[in-house]
């Protein structure tokens, strides 16, 4: 089976069908033939287009606890506990040692150095035309992961503690944080920038090991407060007391409570 994807609208596919896009422009296609499945960037151009596509040599292996449909996958973040890494295998078996594979046109696509089929050094990843496109250390290292755009900006980072998203401009769109209080206490950080690089939103969660990762998966729940932005400056503040939420306005240099409000009117906040 395969799709094909974009702005978060699949189309799907089956052996000897075509598929009907709305418009040419900048797809994304799967193809699932077990798991993982393989991803490829399409460019239709013309109004009738047809090729062949060659899957890449390097997989990397997982399996779920539960069943997740394709577009879960991309859609929001899947709790950890479901996923099983498992190791990056090749057209030959488990990878071992070093893998380098290739574009048609010539270009390396991908090359890292494996050991019993898990990654022992740094693992890069171009794209077709030759810019660097993603870096991955070891666990050993630190298991840090970074991606980039075409034009080389910084498009995420990721580490144990921090995810970093950035705009193709290369200023910041959203960073999520993990933070250990007193009492192994977790509290979790999410920052929001609008397009010119001014923060908008900054939402904190506690989840006292409720959560993995950096990211707060059941927010609603574990919401301590919310802080928006007008320019860099808080004018307006949701704050959880009990299982009571309260607004405040800032009217000069202080808080002014405004009124209770209602897990209704707190949706429209939170995901404003």
């Amino acid at each position: 089976m395969w799709d094909i994807w974009a702005n978060e609208t699949f189309y799907q596919g089956y052996p000897n069908k075509a598929i009907e896009l709305p418009n040419t422009g900048d797809y994304y296609m799967s193809i699932f033939h077990g798991v993982p499945a393989s991803f490829i960037d399409l460019s239709i151009e013309k109004s009738s287009a047809q090729d062949t596509f060659y899957l890449a040599n390097l997989k990397y292996q997982v399996t779920f606890g539960r069943y997740i449909h394709p577009e879960e996958l991309f859609r929001k973040h899947i709790e950890r506990k479901t996923i099983k890494p498992g190791p990056y295998i090749t057209c030959n078996g488990i990878a071992d040692g070093k893998v380098v594979d290739y574009y048609r046109n010539g270009n390396k696509k991908i090359e890292g150095v494996f050991k019993n089929g898990y990654l022992s050094d740094t693992l890069k990843k171009w794209f077709r035309s030759g810019e660097l496109k993603s870096i991955e250390l070891p666990v050993s290292q630190g298991g840090k992961f970074t991606s980039f755009y075409k034009n080389g900006n910084m498009a995420l980072h990721i580490s144990d503690e921090m995810e970093r998203y950035y705009y193709e401009s290369g200023l910041p769109e959203k960073t999520f944080k993990l933070k250990l209080g007193w009492f192994k206490q977790e509290k979790r950080i999410r920052f929001y920038f609008d397009s010119l690089g001014k923060k908008t939103q900054r939402i904190v969660s506690r989840c006292d090991n409720q959560c993995s990762g950096v990211t707060c998966t059941k927010l609603k729940q574990h919401l301590f407060k919310i802080t928006y932005y007008r320019g860099n400056r808080p004018v307006l503040l949701i704050k959880r007391k009990k299982s009571s939420y309260f607004m405040y306005e800032k009217e000069k240099y202080k808080w002014q409570f405004r009124k209770m409000l209602s897990l209704e009117e707190l949706d429209k906040y939170l995901f404003k």
